[in-house]
C-alpha cells in the first residue's frame, strides 16, 4: 500500500539541520544531507498506519543512517569516488 502522507519541504529542511548539526556542521555537505533527510522521512510516513498523521520531521532516523553519515564524514573520500 502507498502512504498518503505529504512530507513537507519544512520537514526536510528541519530534518536536514539536524543532521547537519550533529555532525559538527561540514561544509559543502548540504545536498546529501537534504537526500539523508528526504530519506529518512519517507522512510517513517511507510511505516506509519493507514490514515495516522505523524510528526516525520522531529525524530526522524535518529539510528544507522546518521551513523552511517557520520562515519562517511569521518572519510571524506567516500562521497567522492
Amino acid at each position: 500500500m502507498i502512504s498518503t502522507t505529504v512530507i513537507t519541504f519544512e520537514q526536510i529542511r528541519e530534518r536536514a539541520y539536524e543532521l547537519w548539526d550533529r555532525t559538527h556542521r561540514p561544509d559543502g555537505l548540504d545536498i546529501q544531507f537534504w537526500l539523508l533527510a528526504e530519506r529518512e522521512l519517507k522512510a517513517v510516513a511507510a511505516q506509519a498506519p493507514a490514515g495516522a498523521e505523524t510528526e516525520a520531521g522531529s525524530h526522524a532516523g535518529s539510528g544507522s543512517d546518521a551513523a552511517n553519515l557520520e562515519s562517511q564524514l569521518r572519510n571524506q573520500e567516500s562521497f567522492f569516488p
